[in-house]
């Protein structure tokens, strides 16, 4: 039995960074046109972070960082492990 997929089975498939800040703006009872302001972007921006239809940018994690303190490195490794989970489920 391979341990990468028993260890994986056990914690679940990765999540895409924009699956943790949809829960985090959730629990901060953060809206999304109130952090498009904050941010400097437009809602629809934001909107599509959050539903995980719009790609992070550098800019956007930079801003993430600077206004809620949201570690970037957090989000690209998160988005990275996520990429690389579908990148195996494809082969």
């Amino acid at each position: 039995m391979d341990n990468n997929h028993t260890f994986e089975a056990k914690l679940g498939a990765p999540k895409p960074a924009s699956h943790y800040l949809k829960f985090w703006f959730k629990n901060q009872e953060l809206s999304a046109p109130h952090a498009a302001k904050v941010l400097g972007v437009s809602k629809s921006t934001v909107t599509r972070l959050l539903n995980g239809e719009g790609k992070l940018s550098i800019e956007i994690a930079n801003k993430l960082f600077v206004k809620y303190n949201i570690d970037p490195y957090l989000l690209f490794s998160l988005d990275a492990q996520y990429k690389s989970h579908i990148a195996k489920s494809i082969v």
